[in-house]
């Protein structure tokens, strides 16, 4: 059978008309509710196939990710400080950022999207910490201390209610 690929343009705009076309539909506020309902329903599959007890796990991109990552960066002028803002205060991130186009979830909103399927509250975990963004500015690696003692951190504050949100992504576990 012959490998057929499409001409790498028709692959970009493909996924350049789906990607915009999803960004579109998020930022209105019938999208973002359907957004939502996908989330629960996915998020209600999730627990139908998964045995009794056992976990159900969901990931999702904090609220303060693309503010915190850019900002580290050193790639924030007045024009995206705005949009990231924007996207602080909303959820939904204007890709003219240069940050992926997700949906950015407070804690709290991880938790209502596992209650209001029924699941019980979850556990929530921030994944990297609040040092994430310094480890990347000073190009850290697994073999410095500073990497070691930032896990310590995060392992620290992995749980912490006040803490969570300065972890670029967050982790919710409930029992089936």
């Amino acid at each position: 059978m012959p490998h057929h690929r499409p001409a790498e343009p028709d692959i970009q705009r493909y996924y350049s008309e789906v990607f915009a076309e999803a960004d579109r539909l998020h930022r209105t506020p019938q999208g973002r509710l359907e957004a939502r309902r996908n989330q629960v329903a996915a998020l209600r599959e999730a627990a139908r196939l998964t045995r009794p007890g056992g976990p159900v796990v969901g990931a999702v991109i904090s609220r303060n990710a693309a503010l915190i990552d850019l900002t580290a960066q050193g790639r924030v002028d007045e024009r995206t400080r705005r949009l990231l803002l924007g996207a602080y205060a909303t959820g939904v991130n204007d890709p003219e950022t240069g940050f992926t186009t997700a949906y950015f979830h407070r804690p709290e909103q991880v938790v209502e999207e596992f209650t209001a399927t029924g699941l019980p509250v979850p556990r929530l975990y921030g994944v990297e910490g609040p040092l994430w963004p310094l480890l990347d500015a000073l190009d850290t690696g697994p073999d410095d201390q500073l990497f070691h003692d930032a896990v310590a951190c995060a392992a620290a504050f992995e749980q912490d209610p006040a803490v969570l949100g300065a972890s670029a992504h967050l982790l919710a576990v409930a029992p089936a």
